[in-house]
């Protein structure tokens, strides 16, 4: 015996499984002869269910799920907030390593900063437009801004038309009531004081 399901014209809409021989379904001069549902009218559902069959509303899985969603949205906003006060860091922590530097008096580690070249001793000719001798004077004792006691970053902004597109970070030096404004190139970090 093998067990096959068929339609049962005298319930109509209902799909009722029998078992069937064989022989018995080439008798009754049906051509198919593996298990599978067999139509004798057109049918429209497989499988009937009712509104009385529904699964009963589940108010836990509902409730888990709302609070599920509500945790992805708000993750996904302080994500987005956190990238976009976040979005020059990269250029402020130069700045602010430049002036840690200067506040250390490491001249020559901050005039490696200044190029983004640590190793610039080794090829000084390469910066002769702005030597360490001239470095040392604008930005060592003697400076503009004198002997850096303290310093801090202030803040920064974007800027697309000058100098190929960088950062220009706003640096609290000695607590001063004047900025320092250092312009950060994007693409190799290198240093160079905002003229504006």
């Amino acid at each position: 015996m093998e067990r096959t399901v068929s339609f049962d014209s005298s319930k109509p809409g209902r799909l009722t499984a029998r078992a069937i021989d064989q022989n018995e379904r080439r008798s009754e001069g049906d051509s198919l002869c593996c298990p599978i549902i067999m139509f004798r009218e057109s049918v429209m559902l497989v499988v009937e269910m009712t509104l009385l069959d529904a699964q009963p509303y589940d108010y836990r899985k509902a409730r888990r799920r709302k609070i599920a969603i509500t945790v992805a949205i708000v993750a996904i906003i302080v994500l987005a907030a956190a990238a976009w006060f976040y979005r020059n860091w990269p250029e402020e922590h130069v700045a602010d390593k430049f002036f840690s530097a200067l506040q250390h008096q490491d001249y020559e580690s901050a005039y490696g900063i200044y190029f983004n070249d640590p190793g610039w001793r080794q090829h000084q000719q390469k910066y002769s437009q702005y030597t360490y001798a001239d470095f040392y004077r604008d930005w060592g004792p003697g400076g503009e801004w004198g002997l850096i006691k303290s310093h801090r970053v202030y803040g920064s902004a974007n800027t697309k038309n000058f100098g190929g597109g960088g950062v220009v970070v706003e640096i609290i030096v000695n607590e001063r009531s004047e900025h320092a404004r250092m312009f950060v190139q994007r693409s190799d970090k290198t240093l160079t004081v905002y003229p504006y």
